[in-house]
């Protein structure tokens, strides 16, 4: 896979390279750029590309349907209190955090409401079994269950045991 980047890289035009340079991700970068190749007998490069693209495009659209993200530091001041205690509840699994391109995490906007956290948010992130911050967000934006979605359920308190079941039924399915 690294031959076929280095390859593409070295054959992508300014264009290409702009475009791949603009995506918002590292994924949509590498997918900008393998798009660019031409495909050759055997070459998955163009199925990775399309894979890695789509799952570029699916991480932007959970934030903009999340409402965008938060710096550690907006979190900090939001809640009133220090850097260092928001990466600790990052960390503890208390607050869903995504890794974005830049290294810093992302805490989508989602999760916050007028009175800060919501209580339950941290008894239905402690419940997944391995804490995967895009699968966490993409379960408290499913509207799969009826009744809304999973975060406003937490919000209002409605449903909690129900999010509490969803969220650690993530990570069985594998060991079926």
């Amino acid at each position: 896979m690294s031959a076929q980047l280095r390859r593409a890289v070295r054959g992508a035009s300014e264009e290409q390279l702009l475009r791949a340079i603009a995506a918002r991700s590292a994924s949509g970068s590498i997918a900008e750029i393998l798009a660019a190749v031409p495909a050759e007998a055997g070459d998955t490069a163009d199925d990775w590309a399309e894979e890695l693209l789509r799952g570029a495009t699916k991480k932007e659209e959970m934030l903009e349907e999340a409402g965008g993200t938060y710096t550690t530091g907006q979190v900090a001041q939001l809640l009133g209190i220090s850097v260092a205690a928001v990466q600790q509840r990052r960390q503890r699994n208390r607050l869903v955090a995504v890794p974005l391109n830049s290294g810093e995490w992302g805490y989508p906007v989602v999760q916050f409401g007028d009175a800060g956290v919501p209580p339950a948010l941290g008894r239905v992130l402690g419940a997944f079994e391995e804490p995967n911050p895009w699968v966490q967000l993409s379960v408290l934006l499913a509207d799969d269950y009826g009744e809304g979605r999973i975060i406003d359920w937490i919000r209002t308190g409605h449903r909690i045991e129900d999010a509490i079941r969803i969220a650690a039924s993530y990570g069985h399915q594998a060991a079926a």
